[in-house]
């Protein structure tokens, strides 16, 4: 089967964030009116990829995987058609679709150690580093995207930071039109920062290396963005609003006794999360200690993994200037969840620049 050609401009990949809501075998049968043996059978087939799992190995269910299983039901009510049929329909492993040589591209605000970088073949395109981070420029991008062309490379997948931090995705898409007759650039707005980016990266990575379809990954993609959840601490509040992220009044033009109480709200350690649906920074609590701000930021993540049924894929913890804390934390969420994959990793500067000198990241996915 060919290739088909793109006549249109390059998009980015939908990946407005949904709710985080998973679901288990049961409650899922009572969804959609079948079987718990039936939805078993569905993924023995290889018809539900990329199926979700507890820690303890229970099915856990999304809202794509809801919305796959009713096109599967559709498709043998109404079209009669077999399973094998369904399975080749959907993801059909069409051998010109293996021939793609892929690759992966992400920004240098996506935390992944280098190591994994250089397993899975995880190239990075370098930002420049000033609040706010500037993006790399669409000729940046064009270069890059037609170096990877000459070597061979027919697809790029481009896991971004968040377009509300940078100009990053923007500058891809840009560039990405540019190409279109030469190399397929597949351009992702992770609605993510930090160490969310670099394990999506890494998700999509992995699928290429285990021969996945356009389809299949195209449904990974879809699946795991909204699973994308990440947490960090920093020195004060005085570093995300000098870095553009917080908008607060300017102390030098405030009243004095509006000044002492902003200098006092400065003086708070935030906990800093992100917005699911745009992708915006948010202050979720501010704390006077740092040990108060790293026991919330533990609190807050064994909620987010409880709420979605015990699942993580995997965990980043990313720190600058804070090796002993970040260890520390380390070994507590090792203890808390023994066969998932954490990796601890040094920041570069980028994310420091906004949340100070000293700051501890946390993604999971």
């Amino acid at each position: 089967m060919a290739r088909p050609k793109k006549t249109g401009p390059v998009q980015p990949i939908s990946t407005a964030k949904k709710h985080r809501k998973l679901y288990k075998i049961a409650q899922t049968m009572r969804l959609l009116g079948i079987t718990g043996r039936t939805i078993r059978y569905y993924d023995q087939l290889g018809l539900l990829p990329h199926i979700k799992r507890s820690d303890g190995g229970v099915r856990l269910f999304d809202e794509s995987d809801i919305e796959l299983i009713k096109k599967i039901r559709t498709l043998q009510t109404e079209k009669s058609m077999s399973l094998v049929a369904i399975k080749e329909f959907l993801f059909a492993k069409d051998p010109e679709d293996y021939a793609f040589k892929s690759v992966v591209l992400t920004d240098e605000i996506a935390s992944l150690p280098e190591g994994l970088c250089k397993s899975f073949d995880i190239s990075v395109i370098r930002s420049i580093i000033s609040p706010p981070i500037a993006s790399p420029s669409v000729k940046t991008f064009v270069d890059c995207f037609q170096t990877f062309s000459q070597k061979g490379f027919k697809r790029i997948y481009a896991p971004l930071s968040s377009s509300t931090l940078s100009e990053t995705v923007s500058c891809a898409m840009q560039a990405a039109n540019k190409v279109k007759a030469t190399i397929d650039v597949v351009v992702i707005d992770s609605k993510s920062y930090g160490a969310g980016v670099g394990l999506l990266a890494l998700s999509i990575a992995k699928a290429i290396q285990n021969k996945e379809t356009s389809a299949e990954i195209q449904l990974l993609i879809t699946k795991q963005v909204p699973m994308i959840y990440e947490l960090a601490i920093g020195n004060s509040l005085n570093h995300l609003v000098s870095g553009g992220i917080l908008n607060m009044p300017n102390t030098a033009t405030t009243r004095k006794d509006q000044q002492e109480l902003m200098e006092k709200i400065f003086g708070f350690k935030p906990v800093i999360s992100i917005k699911n649906a745009t992708g915006e920074v948010e202050v979720v609590h501010l704390c006077k200690t740092k040990e108060d701000s790293i026991l919330m930021m533990v609190g807050l993540l064994e909620n987010e993994v409880a709420m979605r049924g015990g699942y993580m894929n995997g965990m980043i913890i990313h720190h600058h200037n804070m090796l002993e804390d970040a260890t520390k934390l380390m070994k507590t969420v090792q203890n808390n969840y023994p066969n998932a994959p954490i990796y601890l990793i040094k920041e570069k500067s980028l994310l420091s620049t906004y949340l100070g000198p000293e700051m501890i990241g946390i993604g999971i996915i």
